[in-house]
């Protein structure tokens, strides 16, 4: 039985992390980068067949949100499927992405405007 929460370590290459869980009978991992995208990826399929649910609502203040300060988009038609792809892709999640209708996508450029600064004004 793990009695706390997982004690995280890095190599000193930064190639491999340790993840070290106490108890009874201690356990240890240690994975390489691929590796850990295959966990990573593993463990976010199974907690989407999990209860409770992920609400699907906006979330609440002070919600924990995974936000990364660099990355990028990229955004992929599928024709066949009449959708939109979005995906991001995070430093530490690499390539995340969700299917758009062409509801979704003109609901979400209608908040995307919302943000952007109103052009100046010709004269």
């Amino acid at each position: 039985m793990v009695s706390a929460a997982p004690h995280w370590s890095l190599n000193e290459e930064r190639t491999r992390i340790r993840i070290d869980f106490q108890g009874e009978r201690p356990i240890r991992l240690e994975l390489d980068a691929d590796q850990l995208d295959d966990v990573i990826a593993g463990l976010v399929e199974m907690r989407s067949s999990m209860s409770p649910e992920v609400p699907m609502s906006d979330p609440d203040p002070g919600s924990r949100v995974l936000v990364a300060t660099r990355g990028r988009f990229f955004v992929q038609s599928r024709e066949n499927e009449k959708s939109l792809a979005v995906l991001l892709l995070h430093p530490g999640l690499r390539w995340v992405g969700m299917l758009f209708d062409r509801d979704g996508v003109l609901d979400l450029i209608d908040k995307l405007r919302r943000y952007l600064p109103h052009p100046p004004e010709s004269k």
